[in-house]
């Protein structure tokens, strides 16, 4: 019952917030991004947002540390006297009224006297919760599988709500206030699912609860327009120097920043976890890769990766993949 009440609850909401599609000039756009930005980054639970978007422990994150470059060295060249890097757009992405999150978020600005506002939030895809677990059972994530893909509450609570959030409507919200931007982050599913295999109720349970969201993630992305997101892989930082550069370049192209790359990598580690991998998981998952993700469109679309590339492979783009391919095929 309470599995239904959540979705109920989720299709009354869409009958009562509509949220027509976004129609805005390019002039209106243009003003929005010098107020107001927010760059999200997407991507399956285990492809790397910690050093990619958020960070952990002394690190800040990749993105956030390009960020924080661009407000602090380039807001003057911009023509902006004063802006602010805030994640208190983050910190209220759960709640499902986008439209006041946003105008609330521009508010603060604004009042606080602020020209320009940035947000980078991340969320994985699912994050560790669900509305699905028992309510007082903290870490079940770890011990019961959140999602059942054969189950049509659980899907059409995806469909109809979203989670961690609603990519469609949290874009056509938000761009009537902010610039949005979305980065798909990917890793190669044989690392990915091998991140946090015992979730969920052991591997071929969480590998199947991410096939989930990468399908949904897909369908909500062809309802945004191309022009609002790319694809990066997480391999793209082991590339040599000068492509790795040319990639993180037209990232920073794609969001309007101007920043060091090479500054904001130094907060990166390149560091490679040397822990064994069973040769029959390996396989089993870059295969399932192969049948499963590869074919996912957009998703999986070279043209939205700013070097061209197609999903990275584990056997092909990991660090530890060489090794690997000695060893198990």
């Amino acid at each position: 019952m309470h599995a239904l009440r959540l979705v109920l609850y989720g299709l009354l909401f869409n009958l009562h917030m509509k949220f027509p599609k976004a129609e805005y000039t390019k002039m209106q756009v243009q003003k929005n991004r010098i107020e107001c930005q927010v760059v999200f980054t997407l991507g399956l639970e285990g492809v790397g947002h910690h050093g990619f978007a958020f960070g952990s422990g002394k690190h800040s994150g990749f993105l956030r540390n390009l960020l924080r470059q661009h407000v602090s060295k380039n807001v003057h060249k911009l023509g902006i006297s004063n802006s602010m890097f805030s994640q208190e757009l983050e910190n209220d992405l759960r709640a499902l009224d986008y439209s006041n999150i946003f105008s609330t978020y521009r508010r603060k600005c604004k009042r606080r006297g602020f020209e320009a506002c940035y947000s980078a939030p991340s969320y994985s895809f699912p994050n560790r919760g669900g509305p699905f677990l028992p309510l007082n059972y903290s870490f079940a994530f770890k011990k019961l599988k959140r999602w059942d893909e054969k189950n049509s509450i659980h899907t059409s609570y995806l469909n109809s709500v979203g989670h961690p959030l609603h990519i469609i409507r949290f874009y056509e919200t938000g761009i009537k206030y902010c610039d949005i931007k979305f980065i798909l982050l990917h890793r190669n599913l044989v690392e990915t699912v091998l991140s946090h295999e015992t979730w969920d109720g052991g591997l071929e349970a969480h590998m199947n609860v991410l096939l989930l969201f990468a399908r949904h993630i897909n369908s909500q992305l062809t309802q945004i327009p191309k022009n609002a997101w790319i694809r990066i892989n997480y391999e793209d930082f082991w590339e040599i120097p000068k492509k790795r550069r040319l990639i993180l370049k037209k990232v920073l192209d794609f969001l309007g920043w101007k920043a060091d790359i090479e500054e904001a990598l130094k907060c990166f580690s390149l560091r490679v976890n040397d822990r064994s991998i069973d040769c029959s998981k390996v396989k089993s998952l870059n295969e399932i890769q192969i049948n499963t993700l590869n074919s996912l469109k957009p998703f999986a679309d070279k043209n939205k990766h700013p070097g061209g590339k197609i999903l990275s492979s584990f056997f092909v783009d990991s660090p530890k993949g060489a090794r690997y391919k000695k060893m198990c095929i």
